[in-house]
């Protein structure tokens, strides 16, 4: 900080802050104030503001507010918003519990690629939100540009669509996905746990083959279902087939060929 200048009025004690930095990161706007003092419930309250990466620097000071954003981030610079009130005196009173830290987090993404776990999303805009005064504490929401969406060892090329986490779960809305040998929108959740997906896709076309199609699908739902642990597993009910990726080698199985005979 290049200078402070302090003031108060009515218990209250302003910090205004002059060109704040964190080592070269600008934190512009970023205010600090004590309520109440003298008060039995006085509060430091924390209103920081930052334009940064979210990378592990940032994720280090996040958890040491017991903020933990599984969201990491390489692109243009975010706008990261927090706010807390930290109570500054224990209360005495059994009846009357110190009342607990509330933290707030905005943080505003840009173009990007952002990573939750196994999973990258090539991101055109986002926003993640934290408020620890909620049961489901984390939401993300994202728009997707033209790039790689990658699935555990599954990449898939995208054009657009939502994105949306909370739960442990990504839900994927009309996400446009295209290849020279297939086209069209997958919606459905992938649970990060169990690291198991539920999606539809609805195909504006399949095909397989080089110069003579053996196989050609237009304009169908498909719902099927993927695992990406240890292997990539795909199960397409409908067609009764199974694709399994083991290391360099991919297995079909197809249980009953009449299921593929009307696309052939």
């Amino acid at each position: 900080v290049e200078r402070v200048y302090l003031r108060y009025a009515h218990r209250r004690l302003d910090f205004d802050l002059r060109k704040p930095k964190y080592k070269t990161r600008s934190m512009e706007g970023s205010k600090i104030s004590i309520i109440g003092l003298g008060e039995s419930q006085s509060m430091l309250s924390l209103d920081l503001h930052m334009k940064t990466d979210l990378d592990n620097e940032i994720q280090k000071i996040l958890k040491s507010y017991k903020v933990d954003i599984p969201v990491k981030q390489k692109g243009e610079v975010v706008g990261l918003d927090l706010k807390m009130d930290i109570p500054l005196k224990k209360s005495k009173d059994t009846k009357k519990p110190t009342q607990k830290p509330t933290i707030f987090l905005n943080v505003d993404l840009k173009q990007s690629d952002v990573w939750y776990n196994n999973i990258k999303l090539p991101l055109k805009k986002g926003l993640v939100k934290f408020d620890n005064t909620q049961k489901n504490n984390i939401i993300v929401e994202a728009t997707l540009r033209k790039g790689m969406l990658v699935i555990g060892k599954t990449k898939l090329p995208v054009l657009g669509g939502k994105v949306h986490y909370s739960k442990n779960k990504v839900i994927l809305d009309d996400v446009h996905v295209k290849e020279t040998w297939y086209e069209g929108k997958v919606s459905g959740s992938i649970d990060l746990k169990t690291k198991k997906c539920k999606l539809s896709l609805k195909a504006k076309h399949i095909t397989l083959g080089d110069k003579k199609k053996f196989l050609v699908l237009k304009n169908k739902t498909l719902p099927f279902t993927l695992a990406y642990g240890k292997n990539v597993r795909i199960d397409i009910p409908s067609l009764e087939l199974k694709i399994t990726q083991k290391s360099k080698e991919l297995w079909i199985e197809v249980k009953k060929l009449e299921k593929l005979k009307p696309y052939l």
